[in-house]
């Protein structure tokens, strides 16, 4: 079993990736050209935090689920 707080993390990446992508979409629609930047900016940053949080749970789950069989011993 994997760390919660790294999965609920990367999921609340997920969420806000989501609406960073539909908030992008109307921006373009309204021709805010400034906004879409600016939002593109934000977006490349989260992809940047879940890449890096996926890397995380992959190098760290085995250690993580390991411990907690011990604990429960």
């Amino acid at each position: 079993m994997a760390d919660p707080r790294i999965e609920n993390h990367a999921l609340g990446l997920e969420l806000q990736l989501g609406e960073l992508v539909d908030q992008l979409e109307w921006a373009q629609d309204q021709g805010r050209d400034s906004d879409a930047d600016r939002l593109r900016a934000e977006i490349v940053e989260l992809q940047a935090e879940l890449a890096a949080t996926a890397d995380k749970r992959a190098t760290s789950w085995p250690l993580w689920s390991n411990a907690a069989i011990f604990r429960a011993i």
